[in-house]
């Protein structure tokens, strides 16, 4: 039997179709290096935050709009249409093609020389990286067996944390180098150290393209897979199921605040509050933010797998609820008084703030038709990003603009004061929507 709902009705597909474990094993494997290339690319920027002001006479403000809106206009818009591309083409060949891009993009923004050229470089890199995250998910969906794929998608997104850490571990080390030579690495020389940063971190994505071709495309299978739909209809669906949807999206959305405005402004108030260096601090951070993700990936999956085996349908939603309602309260950590205390909560924070994302979008996979599953996590990439990347850090930008002007930590108190809000509701929300979730769980079950 298949669904039966505004078009959406096909048979369903043999459950044993699936790649074999080394397919699925090195598609995963290549779409978590493609993810850490990333979150490199998007997050280098946050180290150098100091000399890109000086250089370009910048506000908190304007630097919270390169690190969130630049990015996230074309990333988030773009993710609708290129999820719906992934529905019906190849999603190797998607993903390649953003992956080529957004790198090329990156080095480009190390020969920006205005606060306009490098909104725009940084724009592009949005573009390029829209591609990535629905059709990767879609693959994982399509490679991986229903019992494994929260574990698999925890994985993939495990990978751009890592970015994250080694943008911190490396980058760091690359702008403190440069910073302390004469001669500029690779031919680089007439150009800032955070431009030639730029540059060197963009390269390695060019390659990291190449590999993503050497994914073989799985076959298609689930509820509703052999049945294209126009966009007009696929939209229509999803709105038609936006109670089943709604939870998940809150609580991400909520909990990606906390997990944004992290990435881009809690190096700079380790800059600011204590005087580290790039290097320093992305020795500090780079560490935390790699073991941190691990524990709290694991975590996540160790949690639901454990709720799941005792019967509960929301096992993914109680995963979500505890991990936000622990991320929120250790969001405190901008205000402590010492590297070491500081440093010591953000550990906690960092694991719980990403035990969750894993689970919001192996749900998501679940309850959505085959044909629809790129473009609802095109959908959810794009209200996520919008209030996480897009609002959460303009708001913590414009708070230490105007409510702690003058106060080096400023940035940390306006961190503060969003996250342990932001983090507290997405829990509220993901225990609303818990008794949804199981219902939406049981009629999907019945229809298979």
């Amino acid at each position: 039997m298949g669904v039966e709902e505004k078009g959406v009705t096909a048979p369903m597909k043999d459950e044993d179709d699936y790649p074999s474990r080394g397919r699925a094993a090195f598609t995963l494997a290549v779409l978590v290096l493609a993810y850490i290339v990333s979150f490199v690319d998007r997050q280098i920027l946050s180290l150098m935050v100091g000399p890109i002001k000086k250089d370009l006479l910048l506000s908190d403000f304007e630097i919270s709009l390169l690190q969130g809106f630049a990015f996230a206009v074309f990333f988030c818009l773009l993710g609708i249409p290129l999820g719906r591309m992934a529905d019906r083409h190849s999603r190797r060949l998607i993903i390649a093609a953003g992956v080529f891009f957004w790198s090329l993009m990156t080095v480009l923004c190390g020969f920006a020389n205005s606060y306009a050229t490098l909104f725009l470089a940084r724009m592009g890199v949005g573009v390029g990286e829209a591609a990535l995250a629905p059709a990767g998910y879609s693959l994982l969906a399509d490679s991986f067996r229903r019992h494994r794929l929260v574990r698999a998608t925890s994985i993939f997104t495990l990978g751009g944390m890592i970015g994250v850490s080694v943008a911190l571990l490396a980058g760091g080390q690359i702008i403190d180098y440069i910073n302390s030579n004469a001669a500029m690495p690779f031919g680089l020389e007439g150009m800032a150290a955070w431009q030639a940063a730029f540059v060197i971190v963009g390269i390695p994505g060019l390659f990291v393209a190449l590999l993503v071709l050497m994914i073989r495309e799985p076959t298609r299978k689930g509820v509703g897979q052999s049945v294209p739909l126009n966009t007009r209809q696929a939209f229509a669906y999803l709105w038609t199921r936006r109670r089943d949807y709604q939870a998940l999206y809150v609580a991400a959305t909520l909990m990606a605040v906390l997990s944004y405005s992290g990435l881009t402004w809690f190096p700079t108030h380790i800059i600011r509050s204590f005087g580290l260096t790039p290097g320093e601090t992305g020795l500090l951070l780079g560490a935390i933010h790699f073991f941190g993700p691990i524990a709290g990936v694991t975590l996540g999956t160790l949690l639901t797998e454990r709720f799941a085996a005792r019967g509960h349908g929301d096992a993914s939603l109680r995963t979500i609820m505890l991990t936000a309602g622990i991320a929120g309260p250790s969001y405190v950590a901008p205000l402590m008084p010492t590297i070491e205390l500081t440093a010591a909560m953000w550990f906690v924070s960092v694991i719980f703030q990403n035990a969750y994302y894993g689970n919001a979008l192996a749900s998501l996979q679940m309850i959505t038709p085959n044909q629809l599953r790129a473009t609802n996590s095109a959908m959810l990439t794009l209200v996520v990003s919008l209030g996480g990347l897009g609002m959460g850090t303009a708001v913590i930008g414009a708070m230490s603009d105007t409510l702690f002007a003058g106060d080096p930590r400023g940035v940390g108190k306006a961190m503060a004061i969003v996250g342990v809000t932001c983090g507290l509701l997405a829990s509220v929300a993901a225990a609303r929507g818990r008794s949804r979730f199981r219902e939406t769980m049981r009629l999907q079950g019945e229809r298979a």
